[in-house]
């Protein structure tokens, strides 16, 4: 595997000069308007491309203390790198997206001063409003993963008859009190996300090599994403091949499944990477 310069900057490493693409998605981001939510963009290029260098170049020029670019000036901003193919071992893909936010934004706290008025307030609210949301969401997994375990969700009566026993085996107050539960811990990690990333100015967050995972790791954190992370002044940028991840999305939903109709649900814009 080539060995990517964790310090890599534009003035001196950007030999294809991409510069100016990275100041035509600082512009859309620049000008998206924070009530819609996250902004989201894909940056699709094949592989062996230069995807990961470019967001190690993005990331150090957003964390500068002064930019000479236009696009990136008074950007206040927090970056969070995170490699999904080193995650995606794990049984879930919400646990190890969070705690690498967690993790990376304690680290850049320590080492600067006066970050944000109460920042570390905010990233222990965030570190508290985590852990609830992900037991909340393996207690779903586990519950969901019994039901396939019991075949319920197919067409045969016997199926029905199944899940109508599963239903019957839990008192209506125990699931009515969960479902509760879990829209007060959702509520509390979106009040959490929101207040940190209003600290932060903007906290982006580049996802990284996505398309080399499993399946089932690569579909359930773009709807993680989706679901957990619809916050305002939070930025994705993902780094894919997009003809590989639609090869991911036909192996989970099926062949036949419409990928870029599937991916307009999660991307506000795919910029193609020119070559040079």
């Amino acid at each position: 595997m080539d060995t990517v310069n964790e310090n890599a900057m534009f003035e001196t490493d950007d030999d294809f000069h991409r510069i100016g693409f990275v100041q035509k998605a600082m512009k859309l981001i620049n000008a998206y308007q924070p009530e819609r939510g996250a902004c989201v963009i894909d940056i699709d290029a094949s592989w062996g491309m230069g995807k990961t260098t470019l967001l190690k170049m993005w990331i150090n020029e957003l964390e500068k203390d002064y930019s000479s670019y236009p696009e990136f000036k008074n950007a206040f901003s927090k970056c969070v790198y995170y490699n999904a193919w080193e995650n995606d071992y794990n049984s879930d893909s919400l646990t190890p997206l969070i705690y690498a936010i967690c993790g990376s934004l304690s680290a850049k706290a320590n080492k600067t001063d006066g970050w944000g008025k109460g920042f570390k307030g905010r990233m222990k609210a965030m570190d508290s409003a985590g852990a609830g949301i992900i037991t909340s969401y393996l207690c779903y997994r586990s519950t969901r993963d019994e039901m396939l375990a019991r075949g319920i969700g197919g067409m045969a009566v016997a199926t029905t008859d199944a899940a109508f026993h599963l239903l019957e085996s839990n008192e209506p107050e125990e699931l009515g009190k969960a479902y509760l539960e879990d829209v007060e811990k959702r509520n509390a990690f979106h009040k959490a996300v929101t207040d940190l990333a209003g600290a932060c100015g903007k906290l982006f967050i580049f996802i990284d090599e996505l398309d080399r995972c499993k399946p089932t790791f690569a579909i359930q954190t773009l709807e993680c994403i989706k679901h957990y992370f619809n916050i305002p002044n939070v930025v994705f940028i993902f780094a894919t091949d997009m003809s590989q991840l639609a090869h991911t999305v036909e192996t989970y939903y099926g062949i036949g499944m419409d990928a870029g109709g599937y991916f307009l649900k999660f991307f506000d814009h795919i910029m193609h990477l020119p070559r040079s």
